[in-house]
């Protein structure tokens, strides 16, 4: 990590609500920031990675433990420990014309048919008037979450199985 001087000096700093930092809360502030920045960069369970070690293969991250361990899995199932540090997230604007994402027929029959209507309930009751409920607004956003997690990524209309062709 860098250190705080050479960002901040010896100065104080003054932080969005106006109030004056001395330099030890600037690298209080400094450090919960850049731990942060690091912990939004490691892979979540449910993200999708590249593999430095299997030749930038894609895998999905099916669990964590809380050191420097993933256990990441790819198309066909097969399971492996890989170090995070050898793992890079896949970001969706990393696409190829020809890649899509397709949700599970049951998914969309299921979870996400019962969060459409609970949002439309929702949406009815904010347009009549009453208070934001932000639990309920966080709850939506688990759900979606959650959902998302589900999606898989093809290549091509051929290569998609039975289970995420979905015909109302």
């Amino acid at each position: 990590m860098a250190s705080i001087s050479s960002h901040f000096g010896d100065k104080n700093i003054i932080n969005r609500n106006m109030k004056t930092l001395t330099t030890s809360e600037s690298k209080e502030l400094y450090t919960k920031l850049y731990q942060q920045i690091h912990e939004a960069k490691k892979p979540k369970k449910g993200d999708m990675v590249t593999w430095n070690k299997k030749g930038g293969r894609e895998f999905a991250v099916v669990a964590l433990d809380k050191g420097n361990i993933a256990w990441i899995a790819d198309d066909d199932g097969e399971e492996y420990e890989a170090s995070i540090t050898d793992l890079n997230i896949v970001k969706e604007e990393h696409l190829t014309e020809a890649d899509f994402y397709r949700l599970p027929g049951n998914v969309i029959g299921n979870e996400l048919y019962s969060l459409n209507r609970e949002m439309d309930t929702f949406y009815r009751r904010m347009a009549d008037g009453n208070d934001f409920d932000m639990d309920v607004f966080n709850a939506f956003i688990r759900e979606m979450q959650k959902i998302k997690k589900e999606a898989k990524r093809f290549k091509s209309a051929q290569e998609v199985p039975v289970k995420y062709q979905y015909k109302s």
